[in-house]
């Protein structure tokens, strides 16, 4: 479910390996949010904060993505008149396709799905207009059809999306047609980032009726965690419904998300900075750019034997460089076992946390300098392309670096938002690049455990057709491409390039377990068109931009 919330609670973060989130009343998140977060915890980097609400208490509009047999977002509370704040929420209608993995030249049944919005005026986003409407991404994933409905009116109004953070969950909607602005009210504005205990109210509407819907809340953790949508780890704020109601007037502070399976009243939420770091990045850079990530797997060095080893010393913290990934921006400057002791100025502690908002109060008198999260929220006020000073130990000596930022893109992607997966048809063999949705869909939920670690191009299925004729289907599929005609095989991409090249006879196809697959070029060349048009498949060879891109 998508939440506005004026007192904002991020998503909790998942770690996909443990815990599997439900975005909250979402429509069509299950194949998407099963994802693991890539295995290291040096991802994500929330964005620029807005500027601070003076309310202690700020109202907090849920947009929550909902689904006929989802479970419902969070406990609900007595809604109570908070004027024009409520009116500022939307309920969002969405139609969907989504790629059809196993056949990746089809797509699947559409759904539909609704979610809830909110309208904030930018006019450097949307000159035309001037306002704006934010929802969560998964809410409008694959979408086809957007309509919005504004509160208390029965009127659809068409939406395009204009603007969509996978990473950070977060999306912007426009709407073009000048009624939408008859009677609109005056738009919200975001606030600060909650802080504990600060009171909050989700507006939104959630599974298990057509209304609007409040709930009230306390702020009960900050942290940095997985979003299940990306499994990007950024800042996230916790919130407890379970409290009195009553409605407080105040700013945004944040969008609902996502729900805890198991648990009762719990409900995250993404905090106005990340929300802040999106919208500022569509200002100055005219897109979206993504988040910037630093590139690297850590540990703490909370044990003494560690920090020995190492020639720490005392005084002296930080975090243990693991993996250095070579596609991430870091790789070239940092090496495996670095000690990364300072980021951005910022003195990194032995469990990899900093302080958050050392001078913020918490209410009730407790000081909000107890209060740490992993150091991954000080990219919070960086873009891709930007650097950032560290201070590394390497061989028990100190020194000083500069460590680019950019986009990790690893070899076997988490998500595949808003692409068609790549795949070559060659003589009834159909090859496709790896991706975690296509292991969702062959393995299950449990494609962790079921399926082989060692897949990058791998030969999908046979298609019936003489050219493969005497290959059994069930043995072949799912099997890893390692070479064509003796060329090891990097990616899908340069796949394609190798069997339009050919001039041998035969194109031979090596695969795992030393079994092979062998085809006659001048055959599947001549049955090509025969074999599409059985099928039904439009082109013998579709790439994406992302696997164009490993080619290069």
């Amino acid at each position: 479910m998508l939440g506005l919330s004026l007192s904002g609670a991020v998503q909790r973060a998942k770690r996909a390996r443990y815990r599997t989130f439900k975005a909250a009343g979402s429509g069509h998140g299950s194949e998407q949010s099963q994802g693991r977060a890539a295995g290291s915890r040096s991802k994500g980097g929330p964005g620029k904060a807005c500027a601070a609400s003076a309310a202690s208490a700020s109202l907090s509009a849920t947009a929550a993505q909902e689904e006929s047999d989802d479970d419902a977002a969070a406990a609900t509370a007595r809604p109570q008149e908070t004027g024009t704040a409520l009116s500022c929420v939307l309920k969002v209608y969405c139609t969907s396709v989504r790629p059809n993995f196993a056949q990746p030249w089809q797509m699947k049944r559409q759904q539909e799905s609704t979610s809830s919005g909110f309208i904030l005026r930018d006019e450097q986003i949307f000159p035309a207009r001037g306002i704006i409407i934010l929802t969560n991404a998964h809410s409008v994933a694959h979408s086809v059809t957007v309509r919005v409905r504004k509160h208390g009116s029965p009127v659809k109004h068409v939406a395009k999306v204009l603007h969509i953070g996978h990473e950070c969950d977060v999306a912007v909607l426009v709407v073009e047609d000048p009624a939408f602005y008859d009677d609109l009210p005056e738009p919200l504005q975001l606030g600060h980032t909650a802080r504990l205990q600060d009171p909050v109210t989700v507006v939104g509407y959630p599974t298990g009726g057509d209304n609007l819907s409040v709930t009230v809340g306390v702020v009960s953790r900050v942290d940095v965690q997985a979003y299940s949508h990306s499994s990007e780890r950024f800042l996230t704020l916790q919130i407890d419904a379970a409290i009195n109601a009553g409605v407080p007037a105040g700013r945004c502070v944040g969008i609902a998300f996502e729900t805890l399976d198991d648990a009762e009243n719990i409900g995250y939420l993404i905090p106005a900075a990340v929300v802040a770091r999106f919208l500022d990045d569509l200002r100055s850079h005219g897109e979206y750019t993504r988040w910037c990530s630093l590139g690297f797997s850590w540990q703490p060095v909370e044990s003494p034997a560690l920090r020995s080893h190492l020639k720490l010393g005392e005084g002296r913290s930080g975090v243990y460089v693991g993996e250095v990934y070579p596609t991430g921006a870091a790789s070239g400057v940092l090496r495996e076992g670095d000690v990364v002791l300072r980021l951005g100025g910022q003195p990194i502690a032995d469990d990899g946390t900093v302080p958050f908002e050392p001078a913020a109060e918490v209410r009730g008198g407790a000081s909000c300098r107890s209060q740490r999260v992993s150091f991954d929220a000080l990219l919070l006020r960086h873009f891709v392309g930007d650097s950032i000073a560290a201070h590394v130990l390497r061989g028990g000596a100190e020194r000083q670096v500069r460590l680019p930022l950019g986009c990790h893109h690893p070899l076997v992607p988490l998500h595949l938002h808003e692409e068609r997966p790549s795949y070559v048809v060659c003589g009834g063999a159909v090859f496709t690049a790896l991706s975690q949705p296509y292991l969702q869909h062959e393995w299950g939920k449990a494609w962790e455990r079921r399926a082989p670690v060692s897949l990058v191009v791998l030969l999908s299925q046979l298609l019936g057709h003489e050219c493969v004729r005497g290959y059994d289907s069930a043995l072949l599929a799912n099997s890893m491409v390692r070479a064509l005609n003796g060329v090891p095989i990097l990616c899908l991409a340069q796949l394609a390039q190798l069997v339009r090249a050919c001039r041998q006879r035969s194109l031979r196809f090596d695969l795992e377990e030393s079994r092979v697959l062998v085809l006659d070029t001048a055959q599947a060349r001549g049955a090509e068109a025969e074999i599409l048009q059985q099928h039904n498949i439009p082109e013998p060879v579709l790439i994406n931009e992302r696997d164009a891109a490993l080619l290069r």
